[in-house]
């Protein structure tokens, strides 16, 4: 065996490079798991995102159909269709006036049916309160 492979500083300088080389391998494979680890959020993340803009995009279809629009127009423009009459419903002050009770021998259920009964009520109420009117000029009163 050549003299040079005996020497004690060529095994310390031999055993230095390893040791260093084995430090940056390892730093090197640490680094590689935590990238791979990103990737995984983001791509989970952009799973995430492609379901929501799924979402987005139907609602934004159903929001998008002359049906719908149709209807919203009615409620919330108060126009009507050129062949169309409104008829107006007003409400008797007096049926306005009195309350439905609803009777039962458990008040929880009693107060949990009386706001729901009162919550159809207004409903109803609100629907049939309001005086759809139509001009023909486009812009409602």
């Amino acid at each position: 065996m050549p003299r040079f492979l005996r020497s004690k500083l060529t095994m310390i300088l031999a055993g230095a490079f390893v040791a260093v080389f084995g430090l940056l391998l390892f730093r090197a494979m640490e680094k590689e798991r935590s990238i791979r680890m990103d990737i995984a959020e983001l791509e989970a993340a952009i799973e995430r995102a492609e379901e929501k803009n799924k979402e987005l995009i139907a609602i934004a279809d159903r929001y998008s159909r002359p049906e719908f629009l149709e209807r919203e127009a009615r409620l919330r423009l108060n126009l009507k269709m050129p062949d169309e009459e409104v008829i107006v419903f007003q409400q008797d002050q007096t049926a306005a006036a009195s309350t439905t009770t609803i009777p039962s021998a458990r008040p929880a259920e009693s107060s949990l049916l009386a706001e729901i009964w009162s919550a159809v009520r207004s409903f109803i109420d609100s629907i049939f309160a309001r005086n759809i009117t139509y001009d023909g000029r486009g812009d409602n009163d």
